[in-house]
């Protein structure tokens, strides 16, 4: 009802991509333009398995696949979740942002832990500084005022340097509700 345009954060990967192109973006009447999930499957099944024995990021399927879709593909997308953080750490934040420089998008980082996940505070701290570190004028950090672990924004203000130095070289900070990714906490 009046929506003329869509993003789709992530669900499809490289091998679920072509279903999800010939079934909804090509058959909708409103326009669709998907970030590709890093992850070969997306996010059909959460959370996504990060595990190097039993999923193999390929980053050259990615690129062409990309490529070969640049009129409906927008972004590359990964979840910054424990999984992830744990199995993949960095590589995963270094190996995204060199498909996103090959097929010259933008990067999309979602952060925010589940309550229940065990990813040690020391890995996860360390990850999120590398983060800000490494991205780029134009990419994404979405869920960015989340009250989860993971998060950019603490009441120590850990990460408040690097979150200035981020935004100030053009990281787009994306509010992006969600299911629980935004407490009044976090706003304050």
């Amino acid at each position: 009802s009046g929506v003329t345009t869509v993003f789709d954060g992530g669900s499809s990967g490289v091998m679920t991509f072509p279903h999800f192109l010939e079934t909804h973006i090509k058959t909708a009447v409103t326009d669709i333009f998907a970030f590709l999930h890093m992850n070969p499957v997306g996010e059909v099944m959460l959370p996504e398995t990060w595990d190097r024995e039993k999923i193999a990021v390929n980053p050259e399927a990615i690129t062409e696949t990309v490529l070969n879709n640049r009129r409906y593909i927008r972004e590359i997308k990964n979840r910054a979740i424990g999984p992830l953080i744990r199995q993949r750490g960095l590589e995963a934040v270094d190996t995204a942002l060199e498909v996103c420089a090959r097929c010259a998008v933008p990067f999309m980082v979602h952060i925010g832990l589940d309550p229940e996940d065990d990813t040690p505070e020391c890995e996860v701290a360390a990850f999120t500084r590398g983060l800000l570190e490494r991205l780029r004028p134009g990419d994404i950090i979405t869920h960015a005022f989340t009250g989860k672990r993971g998060r950019i924004f603490r009441a120590d203000g850990l990460f408040d340097d690097l979150v200035r130095k981020a935004v100030d070289r053009g990281v787009i900070l994306d509010a992006c509700v969600g299911r629980t990714n935004i407490p009044w906490e976090s706003l304050r």
